[in-house]
């Protein structure tokens, strides 16, 4: 094992995964830009309040539907054929809005790229933690993290530099192209995910896969838990269809997390996606979105001014994600994701503090840093990484496609409404309210995540049946849940894995987030 963790990184492994992280700059590409491109727009077409805000959160609203469909699509074309979908359908929004005259038009591009930015979400940390080994699997998926944070600083450095243009908007949307047509460009080089052709049927071609990103020590590891895994087989893989003669049909994913969830898959959902929507109920992209506006309510008039403070936060947080993905696989998922929400909700409170209290720039700056900084090292890449990680593969694509839609589905919600909430409750007030959010996010996650880190994604099964049967484990002294409705049914009991005894256990009731 020694011998193994000294072996470094293959080259192919972190090609492949930075490549397909670029995904994630879209998205941060877009928030980044809009900030400031909206800023013109609203110039040129006098666009109302309620125009505005849709613009800015309808992508965020739309992208929660598009990652919907992008479990079904990986599942039975292909983690990489799902990327090129959606780098295409980005590529068309994006032409349709710089080409618009008004509105409608901008409005629909907006729509479009939001379908795309939705289904290239979900499968960008879902590839890179299907092909990474566990020991190097938290800081890789975290580059999607990573990503959206340099493309938010680009977005913000584009804003700067074609402030002087001729319909400036128009130039920095369209910047936004070169990311998805290199991702195009690199699929062709780059290898599909090992989980995927396993379960299709494929598995020398996973092997060979596996061999050019990993040791040979963890290959035959992998294989083995591969091998040994009862969940392994997504209901709309290949493999399924072929066996479906030899064996009763399995339930589909979406019975087995809706319809007929087992203790195990309720204890997942409640983790995973709790982390997911508490990531944006407190406000992150909204600040992000609308940093300008802030920086207007604390008294900074200048546009151009505006715009270099906004760039230096943008900084700020891409440094602090550097340092997130370094620490994730070093300090762990959880203590992370602690220190995180409760800077995030300290910087909530002094931001809506230092606007109250007119304590001008140096405290609103403060407060944005902490902000950006708290987010960055642990909620901003730790979400994804959990959700890539938790669930077991037959219900992954689906369980993140779902993750995705609430996490985007409150982005939306909350950037859509944003201007509107501050005018009713004033800025300082609106930041008060994320703040308290923040704080129940810390609680929630302090009571309730156990640490995942350097388990292979075939034992994360045997370690949530463990959890949820209330067997005691290193790291998970607060892992204590609520009554899940334990009366359960023999159906309900095969809907994770087959090969796990079926304890009918109550849980420990504690604390009111479950």
């Amino acid at each position: 094992m020694a011998g193994q963790e000294q072996e470094s990184i293959k080259p192919l492994l972190v090609a492949s995964v930075m490549f397909t992280s670029l995904v994630g700059s879209l998205l941060g590409y877009d928030i980044g830009i809009i900030s400031g491109a909206i800023i013109f727009m609203e110039e040129e077409f006098s666009f109302s309040t309620f125009q505005a805000e849709t613009i800015v959160g309808s992508l965020n609203l739309i992208s929660a539907f598009g990652g919907l469909g992008s479990g079904f699509i990986s599942d039975r074309w292909g983690r990489k054929m799902t990327l090129r979908i959606s780098q295409c359908i980005f590529i068309v929004g994006t032409l349709l809005m710089i080409c618009s005259n008004g509105y409608a038009g901008i409005l629909a591009g907006r729509v479009i790229m939001g379908l795309g930015i939705g289904c290239g979400f979900v499968i960008g940390p879902l590839y890179a933690s299907e092909l990474s080994p566990a020991r190097f699997r938290g800081a890789l998926a975290s580059l999607f993290e990573v990503a959206i944070g340099i493309g938010i600083l680009l977005g913000y450095g584009g804003a700067f530099a074609c402030r002087h243009m001729e319909n400036p908007w128009r130039y920095m949307i369209g910047i936004g192209m070169l990311p998805p047509i290199m991702i195009i460009i690199f699929l062709f080089c780059l290898p599909e995910s090992p989980r995927y052709l396993w379960a299709a049927g494929r598995e020398e071609e996973a092997k060979a896969v596996l061999a050019k990103v990993m040791s040979q020590a963890e290959v035959d590891s992998c294989v083995e838990d591969m091998q040994g895994s009862g969940t392994l087989v997504s209901p709309r893989s290949a493999r399924s269809a072929a066996n479906t003669a030899a064996q009763p049909e399995e339930p589909s994913p979406i019975t087995q997390l809706f319809l007929k969830p087992t203790k195990v898959t309720k204890l997942l959902m409640l983790i995973g996606w709790t982390v997911s929507i508490s990531q944006q109920l407190n406000g992150s992209e909204a600040v992000v979105y609308y940093i300008p506006t802030i920086m207007k309510s604390a008294g900074i008039e200048d546009r151009d001014t505006q715009l270099i403070y906004t760039m230096l936060i943008g900084v700020c947080r891409t440094a602090f994600i550097g340092v997130g993905c370094y620490c994730v696989d070093r300090l762990g998922r959880r203590p992370l994701l602690v220190y995180s929400t409760a800077i995030i909700a300290f910087a909530l409170f002094l931001l809506a503090f230092g606007i109250a209290t007119n304590a001008g720039i140096f405290v609103t700056m403060t407060a944005l840093c902490l902000f950006m900084g708290g987010y960055a090292i642990g909620i901003g890449p730790v979400n994804m990484v959990l959700m890539s990680e938790i669930f077991p593969y037959h219900l992954r694509a689906t369980a993140m496609s779902f993750g995705l839609f609430i996490n985007r589905l409150a982005s939306g919600i909350v950037a859509s409404t944003f201007l509107s909430i501050t005018d009713v409750l004033t800025p300082q007030g609106a930041y008060a309210c994320f703040g308290i959010i923040a704080t129940a996010s810390f609680i929630f996650v302090y009571k309730m995540v156990p640490e995942t880190q350097g388990k292979s994604l075939e034992e994360m099964d045997a370690f949530f049946q463990a959890l949820a049967n209330g067997d005691s484990l290193d790291q998970t002294d607060h892992v204590e849940l609520d009554d899940f409705d334990t009366a359960q049914t023999d159906d309900e009991m095969e809907g994770l894995s087959s090969g796990h005894d079926a304890e009918d256990t109550k849980l420990t009731t504690r604390g009111p987030f479950v």
